[in-house]
């Protein structure tokens, strides 16, 4: 009796060990080694409500079957960035995450809160800091693109075109 208790015990001992060392993680994953120039931040700066901001206050006009981006570099690195009629759920809070990638820089739209049974388009100011190459491919990825619609995707020359803007057709629900 004592030979099978002494026997389990060293069981259950090794397969803890077993189980310790083989979940421990001493390496860094891929995906968090940031690239050496990752100093671009992103900041939320306003969203409008359900319809847009005020005609007046927009730098390029999307029309309702379309989305638009616009830009302004300050020539110091910082940008305001513009994303005119995104396809938002009417109830939720924008979630807004940047990833970069060298030159390329991808803001992921995503929302949190309660969802409703209803889309809308909202106006988005983004603030980016930290743009010190001249030139980046930004693309934008939303919840709500229509099959087949291209997506938000362009090359920004912050040299020669420090301001700008871009615009992507939109073919169903909730761009007319």
């Amino acid at each position: 009796m004592r030979s099978f208790f002494h026997t389990a015990v060293t069981l259950f001992a090794l397969a803890a060990m077993v189980f310790t060392v083989g979940c421990s993680d001493t390496t860094t994953p891929s995906s968090e080694v940031e690239p050496e120039d990752s100093d671009v931040q992103l900041q939320v700066a306003d969203r409008s409500e359900c319809g847009g901001f005020e005609p007046a206050r927009k730098i390029a006009q999307a029309g309702s079957d379309e989305t638009c981006v616009a830009w302004e570099y300050d020539g110091e690195g910082g940008m305001t960035l513009y994303h005119y009629n995104a396809g938002l759920n009417c109830c939720t809070e924008l979630v807004a995450t940047l990833h970069k990638q060298s030159d390329v820089i991808t803001i992921e739209e995503t929302e949190t809160g309660l969802y409703c049974h209803c889309l809308c388009l909202f106006d988005i100011e983004y603030e980016l800091d930290g743009m010190t190459l001249p030139m980046y491919t930004l693309t934008i990825e939303t919840l709500y693109k229509p099959e087949g619609d291209a997506p938000i995707s362009f090359e920004i020359d912050l040299v020669n075109n420090p301001t700008g803007a871009v615009c992507f057709e939109r073919s169903d629900y909730p761009w007319e």
